[in-house]
């Protein structure tokens, strides 16, 4: 029997349920493969990421990739194994937990949301960080307003690339989270390009291309344009900022 190739069965470890996944091979612009230089087999593995849809919860592979990471190392700290996120969110000690989701993490939010400690945020073109805005409180990563030492876990997923001074993000993060804390991300890595590329950078508060503007969206909106290309160097600038790292999946977009 042949099967669709566009879709597969297996369990999603967001809902904790048996699904299908559903694959999109829309989502990488033809732009986006022409200015990174990949071949069609490489857009199929992008593209792969940032869909195979959950049928009963629309969770991304990304989405899960990350909340297996978190479910991991949950387990690390309390001794007790985890199979879905929905599971976990039940567990009393990692209720206890703080944890800032900044922007919202795909459809792992509707779970997130739940949690008692969450400190959930979003970047807002026309707010200042720490306001809040419709019941939404706006931040900005390269300036967090949050106070030291506050979180156990910062979530992010395809987000920095689109901030212009990723390092000064990533230092933020590590400011804010407490000692032994996480950072858990995703982020678009070029995986032939050795190095990070910066795309355009802010010069006297306003944006100067260095590149071709690009942006992970058809439609061009700004809180989707693309700063930095991440090179497989990520690794080696995390670093070099003092920051330990581990668990970053040499696959395309991860």
């Amino acid at each position: 029997m042949i099967g669709n190739p566009e879709h597969e069965n297996g369990y999603c470890v967001v809902c904790g349920r048996d699904s299908s996944f559903r694959f999109d091979p829309t989502i990488i612009t033809f732009q986006l493969q022409k200015v990174w230089g990949i071949s069609d087999n490489l857009v199929e593995a992008f593209n792969r990421k940032q869909s195979m849809f959950c049928s009963l919860c629309g969770a991304s592979l990304g989405i899960r990739r990350l909340a297996a990471v978190l479910l991991q190392t949950c387990a690390e700290m309390s001794g007790i194994s985890f199979r879905s996120f929905v599971e976990l969110l039940r567990n009393e000690e990692f209720q206890r937990l703080r944890i800032a989701e900044i922007n919202a993490c795909g459809t792992l939010h509707e779970s997130l949301k739940e949690h008692p400690n969450l400190f959930y945020s979003e970047w807002l073109p026309h707010a200042k960080p720490g306001e809040e805005h419709d019941g939404v409180r706006c931040e900005d990563l390269q300036g967090l307003t949050y106070p030291e030492n506050y979180f156990d876990f910062i979530l992010t997923t395809e987000t920095l690339e689109h901030v212009s001074d990723p390092d000064k993000a990533w230092q933020e993060i590590y400011r804010t989270l407490k000692p032994g804390g996480y950072h858990i991300f995703t982020i678009p890595v070029v995986p032939w390009q050795r190095k990070t590329r910066q795309r355009a950078r802010i010069v006297g508060g306003m944006r100067e291309d260095l590149l071709e503007p690009v942006y992970h969206s058809p439609w061009g909106r700004e809180d989707v344009f693309v700063y930095t290309d991440f090179g497989m160097d990520v690794v080696e600038q995390l670093n070099d900022l003092g920051l330990k790292n581990r668990g970053l999946l040499p696959e395309p977009g991860v």
